[in-house]
């Protein structure tokens, strides 16, 4: 679990300026133990192109043993698994109803299919079809409101 806390993206290289920081973890056999160390980077010159690399005690030391090596008796087991009263009901899955990770709540409106026929549209001139071509009656296209004539095509 720790490896996966601590892991990043996989890289041929290092940055080494880009590098400030390192935790340690490491475990060991027999007492089974596991060390967690974190360590300050310095760069330091060298004779070469590549820096010399030092690392400096930083922050937290942490030695980790289990201490429980068997199983509690069932009474105790059911005890620690119970879940309180208030947290059973928020569990219960409400029908289209999420909460993000966050905690906020999402829900969904689901509604009756529109028939879009029947859907009233803004009505736009050019829609009208409010001009006459060459030729044809001067009667027909005339339902504007500006009360033009109609304008013909070239």
């Amino acid at each position: 679990m720790l490896v996966d806390l601590f892991r990043a993206k996989e890289s041929p290289s290092i940055v080494l300026n880009g590098l400030s920081w390192l935790v340690s973890c490491t475990a060991s056999a027999s007492p089974p133990t596991l060390h967690i160390r974190c360590f300050g980077v310095h760069l330091m010159k060298s004779g070469s192109k590549v820096p010399r690399v030092e690392l400096s005690p930083l922050g937290m030391f942490a030695d980790l043993s289990p201490r429980r090596t068997h199983l509690p008796s069932p009474d105790l087991d059911k005890l620690a698994h119970r879940v309180p009263q208030q947290l059973r009901t928020m569990r219960k899955k409400k029908k289209n109803i999420e909460y993000t990770p966050v905690g906020d709540r999402m829900g969904r409106v689901h509604m009756q299919r529109q028939d879009f026929s029947r859907l009233e549209l803004r009505k736009m001139k050019a829609s009208k079809g409010g001009f006459v071509m060459d030729g044809e009656g001067e009667g027909e296209g005339e339902d504007e409101d500006d009360g033009s004539e109609g304008v013909a095509a070239t």
